[in-house]
């Protein structure tokens, strides 16, 4: 089954939302928007369960790659979690690259907080450069 996608603008210029349909299903969203740094940062990239391995993601990863190169950012950054290792791997699978570890930032959750501190999740800052031709 194939998918379409759709786009939405939050703010001219400043931040974009695409989502992925199968039929009237929606199946996936990307969020992305310029940063003060001159980044493309992603806010949001998931794909439902039942649809994913049908290249979604990478269809959304896409348009957000669209959407730095359109404004001549940088390139693009998101935060994941080190608890996600499907979504770390297909990050590096990507082109992606962890730039940095965030050992706190999710430490406040009462989830974490349970955990020994060895087995809390981290913050990964991952990065990919735009390629300029």
């Amino acid at each position: 089954i194939g998918f379409r996608l759709f786009f939405a603008k939050f703010a001219e210029n400043e931040a974009s939302v695409y989502g992925a349909f199968q039929e009237e299903r929606f199946c996936g969203l990307a969020v992305i928007r310029k940063d003060e740094h001159g980044w493309g940062e992603i806010l949001d990239l998931r794909v439902d369960a039942s649809c994913r391995r049908q290249g979604i993601a990478t269809a959304l990863l896409a348009s957000c790659e669209g959407f730095a190169r359109r404004r001549s950012l940088e390139g693009l950054r998101i935060t994941v979690s080190d608890q996600n290792p499907v979504m770390c791997q297909f990050l590096e699978a990507s082109g992606f690259q962890v730039q940095g570890v965030d050992r706190f930032l999710y430490s406040r959750l009462p989830e974490e907080r349970q955990k020994p501190l060895a087995l809390r999740a981290c913050a990964l800052f991952c990065y990919k450069m735009m390629e300029r031709g």
